[in-house]
């Protein structure tokens, strides 16, 4: 890095906002995979209301790599943020994939499965980052992206609907799929915000749980 471009990493100069570097080899893709659990981690630490306190600097200590080589991947903590969103859609999509295969019964039942895990293992088992990314969810976002990772767990769900087919009677899989994905990840968002203790009370999961899995089998109102 010549002396000039040292200088703006260390002044905090205005990065453009471009990922520097592609990380195409088995090793930066490693390291950029570090830095995104760093960024997760300190993104807990933080809670709700850190956006402000949440720099690159901080990603690159816990993460044990200078600021330097955060800055090789990330032009900023805006696009460490975006891609750490995206990564969770991403984690959270796999989860619900696995937990249909490893689930015999209905579509219900499989639903149903679906949300038992993606709320113990995520939303409350990474329940301050989740207050993170909501609450902050405008200003991280990365439209050009995003909007793309939604339209594919829509897509992925729609997939894992087909098999089912017979149980959705005249209902679009993609309207189902929609539903479904929609209305489980803003209830639960909003749960984590608002009243994460919810997300822990049986009661409560058992009625959102048997609402989302009802979508499927919802009929047309009769004129």
């Amino acid at each position: 890095m010549k002396k000039s471009a040292k200088k703006a990493v260390k002044k905090g100069a205005k990065r453009p906002a471009v990922v520097r570097r592609e990380p195409r080899q088995g090793r930066s893709r490693e390291t950029v995979d570090i830095i995104l659990a760093a960024a997760a981690q300190v993104a807990e630490s933080l809670g709700d209301e850190g956006f402000g306190r949440f720099t690159a600097e901080l990603v690159a200590k816990r993460a044990g790599v200078s600021i330097g080589t955060v800055y090789q991947y990330f032009s900023n903590k805006q696009q460490i943020l975006a891609e750490l969103l995206d990564g969770i859609n991403r984690k959270d999509l796999a989860l619900v994939q696995e937990a249909f295969k490893e689930k015999a019964g209905t579509l219900a039942e499989k639903v149903e499965h679906a949300m038992d895990r993606v709320i113990k293992e995520r939303f409350v088992g990474h329940r301050d980052l989740y207050r993170f990314v909501v609450v902050n969810r405008e200003r991280i976002v990365r439209p050009s992206s995003n909007r793309a990772i939604q339209e594919s767990i829509v897509s992925r769900m729609q997939e894992l609907l087909e098999p089912h087919r017979h149980e959705l009677g005249q209902h679009s899989s993609y309207h189902v799929a929609f539903l479904i994905t929609r209305f489980f990840m803003n209830a639960a968002g909003s749960a984590t915000v608002l009243r994460p203790e919810l997300l822990t009370d049986e009661a409560f999961v058992s009625l959102f749980k048997t609402w989302v899995a009802s979508i499927p089998q919802m009929k047309k109102a009769q004129p």
